[in-house]
């Protein structure tokens, strides 16, 4: 999914395949990729990632982590990515204590947000970042992440060796209306009552 902006020539995707990662947020419901799509943005650039929660995080934690990043840059050479979940729960003192290490290129700040960072975000903190926008994902993007988590022995429910028809695959990606989590904790239920059968 979010081919508009991880498509070949997408705007997203030049920029990590140039090995940089910009300072941003990526705003969108629910379930339609920014973890992952942080990961990527990690493994990609072979960059380090440190995460916090801003639901649950300390001002101390926050602190530790920016010291972290720093330490890593200067072992490194290259800024770490510091991701911030659901960053829309800073409060303003929290969200500017990140100014200075962005501005000097000390992190890469990532947040994630479902909320308007327009609205939500402490606009001084906001001026520094891109806002990628992340769209629901279509029918055919949740169709080939549930074909791939049926088949998927690691990560997936590929050991059970179950099978399901194109029909059934349907039917779950339009209950899921845009959400991959959403649609894969429906096949997850749907997969353990059927465990023992050879289809779903």
């Amino acid at each position: 999914g979010q081919e508009h902006l991880l498509a070949s020539g997408a705007p997203l995707r030049q920029i990590l395949q140039s090995g940089k990662v910009p300072s941003c947020v990526l705003y969108g419901p629910p379930g339609v990729g920014k973890t992952t799509l942080v990961r990527l943005m990690a493994t990609e650039t072979e960059r380090s990632l440190l995460e916090i929660n801003a639901v649950s995080a300390k001002v101390s934690e926050l602190r530790d982590l920016v010291e972290e990043a720093k330490n890593l840059k200067i072992l490194s050479g290259y800024a770490a990515i510091a991701f911030v979940d659901e960053i829309y729960h800073f409060n303003k003192s929290q969200q500017n204590a990140l100014l200075p290490s962005v501005e000097k290129g000390d992190i890469i700040l990532v947040g994630t947000t479902t909320e308007n960072p327009w609205f939500e975000i402490n606009k001084t903190l906001l001026s520094r970042l891109i806002v990628f926008q992340l769209k629901p994902l279509t029918e055919d993007n949740l169709v080939a992440i549930l074909q791939r988590a049926l088949i998927d022995e690691e990560r997936g429910l590929g050991v059970l060796k179950l099978a399901a028809s194109d029909d059934v695959m349907r039917v779950l990606a339009k209950m899921a209306g845009g959400d991959a989590r959403q649609a894969l904790t429906r096949l997850e239920f749907i997969a353990s009552s059927a465990a023992t059968s050879d289809r779903l």
